[in-house]
């Protein structure tokens, strides 16, 4: 479950050959261009096929209430949030130079101190904030030019709000992600597709937790750079045709250097009109005239209900963990061009239940960027949580016009969700269902759209690029790796990927995003490469 970074497109050929050599050398041109800190451009042919890039923040940093309310924190090797005293953790990446549409964007974390709540993120509107160039350990840091608690708390009242006149001040109202229970040594991701569709620019980010449990992650001055912040970005041309110059920026004379990209690998959304397959549920509008309608992947029911089993296959998790994850599209579709215009659209938003926060702000991006002369267009797949119980998926009850409710509803786990191992009845078909279908084999990931890494894990397909098949990943392939070696797990990529038990330069643990398979599918997989990977046969 590799994929190929930026750096490696840069560095040989591309396996699937939809890498132009012209391309290829823009990439060398670009990475060089960062190494050496120099203003340069290069222009980057793109392709259907969307690349991956993984950037470090640009700078990092911390602000903390109290005692520490005046020192900067900007130089030190953790980013803290926390309750009380309150610390919040700032970041800031420049993606001035991807002027291609970002598909997916996943920020990583490693976490040095954990807690149940690891914070959630948040925006903040103005990025020229300074980092600092102090750690923030003893009194001496009062002295750095960082940002520092005091210049957010411009009311001196002990807590940042509304209040409070710094354009530095996260908005609080509007939460990007969260990054839930994080444990001490392990890294955890969250989607921030969302949030990263306002164009080439650069974009600040805060994290602030509710708990008085401390938690901690590693800056961008940890002394492992795989242990580091990253925003890993795929990254895609609207057509195989068109061209993109990118321009690298001079470095500004601060304490610190832009850094190049890293090597890590790791798997934002293009409009697009080509509906997805199921039911389409209408929410908004009338036949003829501009509809919002949804889609609810693998969910189904009678009327306004659609509903998925906690662990089932419509699980886009897969697991019985008292949720369902439902992979949700709009579309916008009328009778002409001008079916959708602005005065109709204004009147179109999503209810304000914090729960549909992600697709809200989805769907009001949708809206921004929707094509001139357009009369369908449908947002990427945003992957909402709902709880045990129903989950309404409505509109605000603005202007005219008749408007539906949607119910999602997640009904509770079936007694078993995977086979037990028997030796019978188990085969390769319940890994593809269980595991592949509903983690692996996503539209952005390793689907037969994207085939991130080169690797196809659909249904019908992933069979043949998994067994006794080289593995895609540079380092890997040149130490004879195969995805599958049949009898051997521990000699198997795919296997060691899943474990983690692999070196930097090949790659990450998969899967990237979401929760890590269970011991039992671990343990599912194992059983089948042991017993010969079979294809059909029960093992």
């Amino acid at each position: 479950m590799s994929s190929r970074t930026l750096s490696q497109a840069a560095g040989r050929p591309s396996h699937g050959r939809a890498r132009s050599h012209r391309s290829t050398s823009a990439g060398l041109r670009l990475l060089l261009a960062l190494a050496l800190g120099a203003s340069a451009a290069a222009v980057v042919t793109g392709t259907a096929r969307a690349d991956v890039l993984d950037l470090t923040p640009v700078a990092d940093t911390s602000v903390a209430s109290g005692t520490e309310a005046g020192w900067d924190h900007g130089a030190a090797d953790q980013l803290e949030v926390e309750q009380s005293p309150v610390r919040i953790a700032y970041l800031k990446f420049d993606l001035s130079a991807v002027r291609v549409p970002v598909v997916r964007a996943t920020l990583t974390f490693f976490c040095t101190d954990g807690s149940p709540d690891g914070g959630s993120i948040y925006p903040v509107s103005d990025s020229s904030w300074v980092k600092g160039n102090r750690t923030g350990k003893s009194s001496t840091s009062a002295a750095g030019p960082g940002l520092k608690w005091t210049d957010l708390d411009t009311n001196g009242d002990g807590k940042l709000d509304a209040n409070d006149t710094s354009p530095f001040v996260p908005n609080f109202t509007r939460s990007l992600a969260a990054l839930g229970t994080v444990s001490l040594g392990q890294p955890v991701s969250v989607d921030l597709t969302a949030a990263l569709q306002g164009g080439a620019r650069i974009y600040s980010l805060a994290i602030k937790s509710g708990s008085t449990n401390h938690a901690s992650y590693v800056s961008r001055e940890g002394a492992d750079p795989t242990q580091r912040p990253r925003l890993h970005l795929e990254i895609g041309a609207q057509s195989s045709t068109t061209t993109t110059t990118i321009t690298v920026p001079e470095p500004t004379t601060t304490s610190t250097t832009v850094p190049a990209t890293t090597t890590t690998t790791l798997p934002g959304p293009s409009l697009t009109t080509t509906k997805p397959a199921g039911t389409l549920h209408v929410l908004a509008g009338r036949t003829g005239a501009c509809r919002l309608v949804a889609a609810v992947t693998g969910w189904s029911g009678p009327g306004g209900v659609v509903r998925c089993t906690d662990g089932d296959s419509c699980d886009g998790d897969g697991a019985a963990d008292g949720s369902c994850m439902a992979a949700v599209t709009l579309c916008l579709e009328g009778s002409a061009a001008s079916a959708c215009g602005p005065d109709v659209l204004a009147v179109l938003k999503l209810s304000s239940d914090p729960r549909l926060q992600a697709l809200s702000d989805a769907f009001e991006d949708m809206k921004a960027h929707m094509p001139a002369g357009a009369s369908e267009v449908c947002m990427p797949v945003v992957s909402l949580p709902v709880a045990k119980g129903r989950l309404p998926l409505k509109l605000q009850r603005l202007g005219k016009g008749p408007r539906k409710t949607l119910a999602l509803v997640c009904r509770p786990p079936r007694r078993t969700h995977l086979p037990r191992p028997t030796g019978g009845g188990t085969t390769y078909a319940t890994i593809q269902k269980k595991i592949f279908d509903s983690t692996c084999a996503t539209p952005t990931c390793h689907g037969s759209a994207a085939a991130s890494g080169g690797l196809n894990l659909a249904a019908g397909s992933s069979y043949g690029n998994l067994v006794s098949v080289p593995a895609e990943n540079p380092a890997a392939q040149a130490s004879g790796a195969l995805r599958v070696v049949p009898g051997n797990p521990d000699a198997s990529f795919l296997f060691e990927k899943l474990l983690g038990n692999i070196k930097p330069t090949e790659g990450v643990k998969m899967p990237l995003v979401g929760r890590p398979l269970s011991a039992a599918e671990l343990d599912l997989i194992r059983r089948w490469i042991a017993a010969g990977a079979p294809e059909t046969a029960p093992f």
